[in-house]
């Protein structure tokens, strides 16, 4: 789904314009035999003294111009986003992903392009320039070539979001000239959703079933939330508190809508009346950045003192203060269906560094991408991998940020997949457990013996196959701090 962030990123450097879906792995071991283990470690190995991190963050890389970013992630840890080819050079829309090296979809015929959501398939939407200089809302398929979708009679189009059908919203000029929001997918003609009586509308997210949420301008000018499907009357969502304008920033599976409204976040639905999701203690402002299919939104809420931290809301219930990593502020940008929600939050030097929070639990600092001071995170997924961008010496880049105990996974199904050796899975195991168990060292050593034992792996396996095993190896090891 599309994210915008707003607020906290602008107020801390100036940044680019940016937008916004787990998967089942095979286990690392059985339940019993890893109860059986951790309740072995948990007699013979101490706990470390301070909790080992959570997540590991990998740099995705750039296109030669020093700059990239993820913008939205799918259920398999595909990234879409953007990256510049040249340094100070034109952006083009990109996928990346933890087995994929970074890839240039390329535009269509012109310098530019951006990629600004993928779905669960694997289809790409964003927006891509033509020879002529006018930019159109394009998918594209995975190994396929780049496809405009075309406008609405005049001079260019914007995607911003698609669902898991392939369909795409965004909004498209008129022959009028003005911006109309619309659904397209590939073979069909673009369709223009219209507006609340007013001249120009834009559509920011879409779910499954094809609903829209956008905004549009209503006939007296003023800005209103809507829900709209391809060949339904656009229905207006609302105001709050008697105010005069609102916008819609995302929309979950049962066509629940949240934006905000005269200052505060909202819920609302075509069959759901505008509902506040209240604010902060100490406040009076909030901000709906996104919603997930449980209803629970999350954004940013100023509180006393007129910073604002990012929260976790639900009709009917307090506004959850996530707080921040020991500063000022923090915004909540994107929500799974578990609840987690990524952002980014001040450490108390000021910087911001992505999180992962959820209701009851300590926000989780993501880190940083090595020799770098800020991280910040745009979309997550349902497995809980996160994506952004973070400071690199080498300018901003895009990053894949993945909870550790779902790396051991992965790697365990490499190696059951590239060369099944029950010591290395044995490996992986003790590892793993020894991890859950809180012993660095223990993950460490099992870790080391891991990589050896690959090293020393027949010639006939590919190299590029033990490359990746180490890779994904090295990758848990420096996260977690092994010597």
């Amino acid at each position: 789904m599309t994210r915008t962030p707003d607020g906290l990123s602008d107020r801390i450097e100036p940044r680019q314009d940016r937008m916004e879906k787990g998967t089942k792995r095979w286990p690392v071991v059985t339940m019993p035999l890893r109860a059986t283990l951790l309740v072995f470690l948990g007699v013979l190995a101490p706990l470390a003294a301070a909790e080992l991190p959570k997540y590991a963050m990998r740099d995705l890389g750039e296109l030669g111009g020093h700059y990239s970013q993820g913008n939205a992630i799918n259920d398999a840890g595909l990234v879409a986003g953007e990256a510049r080819t040249t340094p100070g050079g034109p952006y083009h829309a990109i996928v990346a992903g933890a087995g994929q090296p970074i890839l240039d979809l390329g535009t269509l015929g012109g310098n530019y392009s951006v990629a600004h959501d993928v779905n669960n398939a694997g289809q790409v939407a964003g927006t891509a320039r033509m020879p002529s200089g006018v930019d159109y809302a394009f998918v594209i398929e995975p190994g396929e070539a780049m496809i405009n979708l075309g406008g609405l009679g005049g001079g260019g189009s914007i995607g911003y979001a698609i669902n898991d059908a392939g369909q795409v919203t965004g909004e498209a000029l008129t022959a009028g000239g003005r911006p109309h929001a619309f659904v397209a997918s590939t073979g069909q003609l673009m369709v223009d959703l219209g507006t609340l009586g007013g001249s120009d509308s834009t559509g920011r997210a879409i779910n499954d079933s094809g609903d829209v949420a956008g905004t549009s301008l209503t006939a007296d000018g003023y800005n209103h939330a809507f829900v709209a499907a391809a060949g339904q009357p656009m229905i207006d969502l609302g105001t709050l508190l008697g105010g005069t304008s609102s916008e819609a920033h995302d929309i979950n599976a049962s066509g629940q809508v949240t934006g905000i409204a005269s200052s505060r976040a909202f819920v609302a639905s075509a069959n759901q009346p505008m509902i506040s999701v209240g604010v902060l203690p100490g406040g009076t402002y909030s901000w709906g950045s996104a919603i997930n299919d449980a209803g629970q939104v999350t954004g940013h809420a100023d509180v006393a003192g007129g910073h604002v931290h990012a929260f976790l809301a639900e009709v009917g219930q307090s506004m959850i203060d996530f707080g921040t990593l020991g500063g000022a502020e923090s915004a909540g940008y994107a929500i799974n269906d578990a609840g987690q929600v990524t952002g980014e939050a001040n450490t108390a030097d000021g910087r911001p560094h992505a999180f992962v929070a959820s209701a009851g639990q300590p926000m989780i600092d993501l880190g940083l991408l090595p020799g770098g001071t800020f991280s910040s995170g745009f979309a997550i997924n349902n497995a809980g991998q996160v994506t952004g961008w973070a400071g690199t010496p080498d300018g901003y880049h895009a990053f894949l940020a993945t909870p550790i105990p779902l790396l051991f996974s992965l790697l365990a199904e490499d190696v059951v997949g590239v060369v099944p050796d029950r010591h290395l899975i044995r490996d992986v195991t003790l590892a793993s457990a020894y991890y859950d168990a809180q012993d660095l060292q223990g993950t460490c050593s099992e870790l080391a013996h891991f990589e050896s034992r690959v090293l020393r792996l027949p010639k006939k396996t590919p190299q590029a196959q033990k490359d990746d095993l180490i890779s994904q190896s090295t990758l848990i090891m420096d996260a977690i701090g092994c010597p």
